[in-house]
């Protein structure tokens, strides 16, 4: 009679096992819709900061890294399958440092509300907000010396995460 059991208790098991493989009890990465070929829209992004000029500024850079770090064809909205948007909705410039009794570096600090939809289906593929900072110092010797150096490596640093983002499903 053990060995009965034994038997059913195996084949339990390994119905089990295959139940659990064929359920797909694995991590599996979303699939993202975005690889080569793909046609890929940036409009302008929005500003909602006191600090004009900041879309400009970070809407060529996401199109740069765009064209240096993907296989995205950039076109026009009419044209595009996805349409990468969004809107600098946060920026500030801070001291950080003080020397005897002048300032010695300052932080400049971006969010960018961002999303990528498929402008063929209306589906949002995500919508995320990105943050990112960088302190700089206006004396001599330093790497970044003035606040637009700074707003331009802030710039490249979500417009990485952006392409991060769409092409991989990651940020940085």
């Amino acid at each position: 009679m053990t060995a009965q059991i034994q038997r059913v208790v195996a084949l339990g098991l390994g119905v089990m096992g295959i139940a659990l493989i064929l359920a797909g009890c694995q991590y599996q990465p979303e699939q993202l819709a975005v690889g080569p070929g793909s046609m890929l829209a940036i409009p302008m992004f929005g500003n909602r900061t006191f600090r004009a000029g900041l879309e400009d500024v970070l809407t060529q850079e996401v199109r740069k890294q765009f064209l240096l770090g993907s296989r995205l064809e950039m076109v026009s909205v009419e044209d595009a399958d996805l349409v990468l948007q969004g809107t600098v909705a946060y920026y500030q410039k801070e001291p950080v440092s003080q020397v005897a009794d002048e300032l010695a570096e300052y932080r400049v600090e971006l969010h960018v509300r961002a999303s990528l939809c498929d402008r063929r289906t209306g589906r949002q593929h995500w919508n995320r907000e990105l943050t990112d900072s960088v302190t700089y110092a206006p004396v001599t010797g330093h790497t970044l010396q003035t606040e637009e150096e700074a707003i331009e490596r802030v710039c490249q640093h979500l417009a990485v995460a952006l392409v991060n983002l769409t092409t991989e499903g990651w940020e940085r």
